[in-house]
């Protein structure tokens, strides 16, 4: 019930921070937040701030839920490690997209999606 509650939680702040009312776009494509998920991942703590947090929420809010996907959704599905740090997460999230510059266009919360299974899938059975 716990476990349920945070994932409600999560996707809940991940609705409120990426609200149209809050944000400077609705673009969900990755080239509208790949320069705040680069900017976290390398560190600059002053450009970008509203992306950064933009960027780290989505894809904490994907962490939360992608390893609870029904297991029919392999490709969808990733079990991040113990001990993974943010900053990991969105560092694995860019590399991708650096190595698949044709998804750029498309929904970035998808496409991060088959990033972190690329980098994290569920062991089978899970």
């Amino acid at each position: 019930m716990t476990r349920t509650l945070a994932v409600l939680c999560a996707l809940t702040m991940g609705l409120v921070l990426t609200s149209p009312a809050g944000a400077q776009s609705t673009d969900h494509s990755a080239t509208y937040y790949l320069p705040g998920c680069r900017d976290f991942a390398n560190g600059k703590s002053g450009d970008n701030l509203f992306l950064q947090g933009e960027c780290v929420g989505v894809l904490e809010g994907l962490l939360a839920t992608a390893s609870l996907l029904d297991p029919k959704f392999v490709v969808s599905r990733s079990c991040m490690p113990d001990g993974a740090t943010v900053a990991q997460i969105v560092t694995v999230v860019v590399r991708w997209f650096d190595q698949h510059p044709e998804r750029w266009l498309e929904d970035f919360r998808a496409s991060a999606l088959l990033a972190l299974h690329d980098a994290w899938p569920c062991p089978t059975g899970n």
